[in-house]
C-alpha cells in the first residue's frame, strides 16, 4: 500500500510541477479573479476613467498572459500562497475591485461600499449577489501534504513490523 501512495505521490507531484504556472520558490501572488461580466449598457468610457483615475497595476503570471478584458469588469482580489508550484490557500486581498487586463498586467481600482453602490447604478443592476470565492481551487496542495504524511505513517508501520518478525531458520 505504501508503494502506490507513494508513487502516486510522486506521478502527482511530476504533473503539478510540468503542468502548474506557478513558482517553485514560495510565492505570495496577488491576483484578480472574474466575478461578474458588467452589463454591455454599463458605460465603459467612464469606468475606464474611474480606472484610470486611480488603479493599481498588477503584473500577470505566465498562466494568465494570453488573456485581454477590454472591457471593465467586477473582480475579487485575492493573494495565493504556493510552493513547489503547488497552492496551499488564498486570502482576500482588496476584496471588489473594478478591472481590465492588458497582455502584461492588470489595471484595477478596488471598491468600497460606496463605490459598489456606483458601479450597481452603472450597471442598472445589483452586482456580486451570493458570490462566493471559491477557496478550494486554491488548497489542492494540501493533497500532497496529506499523501506524504500517510505514507510516511505506512513505512514507519512495515518498518516495525518487519523489525519484530521472527528471521527464517
Amino acid at each position: 500500500m505504501r508503494h502506490i501512495v507513494l508513487a502516486a505521490l510522486a506521478i502527482g507531484m511530476a504533473a503539478a510541477l510540468w503542468l502548474s504556472p506557478r513558482g517553485y520558490m514560495l510565492t505570495n501572488m496577488p491576483q484578480v479573479a472574474l466575478v461578474e461580466e458588467l452589463p454591455p449598457w454599463a458605460d465603459a468610457a467612464k469606468l475606464g476613467r474611474f480606472l484610470d483615475y486611480s488603479a493599481i497595476l498588477l503584473p500577470k503570471t505566465e498562466r494568465d498572459a494570453g488573456t485581454v478584458r477590454v472591457r471593465p469588469a467586477l473582480g475579487f482580489s485575492y493573494r495565493e500562497l504556493s510552493i513547489l508550484r503547488v497552492p496551499l490557500f488564498a486570502y482576500a486581498d482588496q476584496g471588489y475591485v473594478l478591472y481590465v487586463e492588458t497582455p502584461k498586467q492588470v489595471q484595477m481600482v478596488p471598491l468600497d461600499a460606496d463605490y459598489m453602490k456606483l458601479l450597481e447604478q452603472e450597471a442598472g443592476q445589483p452586482l456580486a449577489a451570493g458570490y462566493r470565492f471559491p477557496w478550494w481551487k486554491h488548497m489542492w496542495g494540501w493533497a500532497f501534504i496529506v499523501g506524504f504524511i500517510l505514507w510516511w505513517i505506512l513505512q514507519v508501520r512495515a518498518e516495525r513490523r518487519e523489525a519484530f518478525e521472527p528471521e527464517p531458520a
